[in-house]
């Protein structure tokens, strides 16, 4: 079960242009029969501010004020739960969507129930509490012996990169948004207006609000 989750977030990774855990992959690719070599340009070298500069944002000036730009002519529409962008009008007219990977909703679905049906295994979860209790001790042992040091590389770093970067936090609770009052009244709108409107399927029977 456990291999079988790890190739379902292999195949979305690579849809969405991520790259997989190198170990991982070679770990699946033994598994398989098809082991993975590593070419001589696929190690990663330290690289200079020379050949990948850095390009801090702008600290003159108005920050909100951007230059907006122009409308590209592209349009978006909802085809079975899944947006397709098309160049123009001609393109959505004749049907035809800028060609790129993903999978339809009814695989996404399927992905998901396996998911949760795994989330669900008694011993599973406890292989992967161990593992995770594994790798949380190996953490805390790192934190102390190298905080220290990987404090003063970060304040070193002449840029703002992603462990620097003056963050916004705009985490909103769900909780703070309605309180029982108004969660009620939208559930009945909801009902009233949009009650069969389908909102899930189950095989060939699609399922209502209502």
């Amino acid at each position: 079960m456990l291999i079988n989750a790890m190739k379902i977030r292999q195949k979305y990774m690579k849809m969405s242009k991520q790259d997989f855990p190198s170990f991982v992959k070679r770990f699946m690719g033994a598994l398989d029969g098809n082991p993975v070599i590593k070419a001589p340009g696929d190690v990663y070298k330290k690289v200079d501010l020379k050949t990948h500069p850095i390009h801090p944002p702008k600290t003159e000036g108005d920050p909100w004020e951007n230059e907006v730009l122009p409308d590209c002519g592209y349009k978006v529409k909802l085809e079975k739960g899944v947006y397709s962008v098309y160049k123009n009008e001609d393109d959505l007219a004749a049907k035809k969507p800028i060609k790129y990977d993903f999978v339809d909703l009814e695989t996404f679905v399927t992905d998901m129930q396996t998911i949760c049906g795994y989330v669900c295994d008694g011993p599973l979860k406890s292989f992967c509490f161990q593992r995770l209790s594994f790798l949380q001790s190996k953490f805390k042992l790192h934190s102390p012996l190298n905080e220290v040091r990987e404090l003063a590389e970060q304040k070193a770093v002449s840029h703002r990169d992603f462990y620097n970067v003056r963050k916004v936090d705009t985490h909103i609770h769900a909780a703070a948004c309605m309180n029982q009052k108004h969660l009620l009244r939208f559930i009945k709108r909801s009902l009233k207006q949009d009650g069969d409107l389908p909102v899930s399927k189950i095989g060939t029977k699609a399922l209502t609000l209502q």
